[in-house]
């Protein structure tokens, strides 16, 4: 009980100790046990008569206590045999290992094994921040700077890894993380506000087909100036070959006289619009946007620009002509 309480619960010594309190009673118990054996006057005197010959000269002193009687009772028990000694071995053997093992329980140090830090949790996040890059990658053309200083940073923290300054280590993630977040934070705000702008161009083209061209030429520079080329072409391809190869040499601009019918517009706008969207569903789930805050940051901002004032003859306002 004393190893156990201080190999499970960490007690001292001392503290363990106290499990031994109930070997204090063991005297008590034994000395009531022996008592309970002992006989009395009347059967000892039976067993000594019966061991030195059984003449009745023993019984006869102890009933009668008869003088006469009395020199043959002594002589008789000059006649018995010595009793054996007390058996100290038949005790000692069962009592001293016990002692032993109870001193070592007590005294001899117990070492433990201090568990190595833990590194699973560091593995964990480090897998989720490459398939984060790994999405942001394949949905964003980031720039070359961008995208090297990123996989170098994701590389580092793999390559050194220390559990051992955790703190260290989680700060260092939870920067990479904040710029990664930072770049998809970008990357999805642009691509909502051109699946907006698509969906416009969409609704215009069959209505006023020059104003849904402008809008076309403004978000296909906005979609190559925000790195959104790269599966784009392929989106084109479905749509028309004739139209993807009009862009392909063109760096997504529409070249110079080359003209959309409205139905062109308005399929290539809202194919362009679904890959906005896959984009945007890609980005979200990986953790690098959050879709709501997004929108609400976008509506917002809506609300912060109002309805664009157009000046008239009746017209208040400072500078207006």
């Amino acid at each position: 009980a004393a190893l156990v309480a201080r190999v499970s619960f960490e007690l001292e010594p001392g503290e363990a100790a106290l499990c031994l309190l109930p070997v204090a009673l063991v005297p008590f118990t034994a000395w009531r046990g022996a008592v309970r054996r002992v006989p009395d006057e009347a059967s000892a005197t039976a067993w000594l008569d019966l061991h030195s010959g059984a003449s009745g000269y023993l019984l006869a002193e102890f009933e009668l206590a008869d003088p006469r009687w009395r020199a043959q009772a002594d002589s008789q028990l000059e006649r018995l045999p010595e009793l054996p000694a007390l058996r100290l071995g038949a005790v000692s053997r069962p009592l001293l290992p016990a002692l032993a093992f109870t001193a070592l329980a007590l005294l001899v140090p117990l070492t433990r094994a201090e568990p190595g830090p833990s590194t699973s949790l560091f593995d964990r996040a480090l897998a989720g921040l490459m398939d984060r890059l790994e999405v942001l990658n394949e949905n964003v053309a980031l720039e070359e700077v961008v995208a090297n200083e990123l996989a170098e940073r994701v590389a580092r923290l793999a390559d050194d890894v220390d559990a051992t300054e955790p703190e260290a280590m989680l700060e260092a993630m939870d920067s990479l993380r904040e710029q990664l977040e930072r770049e998809g934070g970008d990357a999805a705000g642009l691509a909502q506000e051109l699946s907006e702008r698509f969906g416009e161009i969409g609704t215009k083209a069959l209505q006023d087909e020059g104003a849904a061209k402008e809008l076309m030429d403004e978000a296909l520079s906005q979609m190559l100036a925000g790195g959104f080329q790269s599966d784009l072409l392929q989106q084109l391809q479905q749509l028309s070959p004739d139209v993807a190869a009009q862009f392909a040499g063109n760096q997504l601009q529409l070249p110079e006289g080359f003209q959309l019918t409205p139905e062109q517009l308005r399929a290539l706008s809202g194919g362009l619009r679904d890959a906005m969207q896959s984009k945007l569903g890609a980005l979200s789930l990986a953790g690098l946007v959050n879709l709501s805050e997004l929108k609400l940051s976008g509506s917002k901002a809506k609300a912060r620009r109002g309805t664009p004032h157009e000046c008239d003859e009746n017209c208040k306002k400072p500078g207006g002509t």
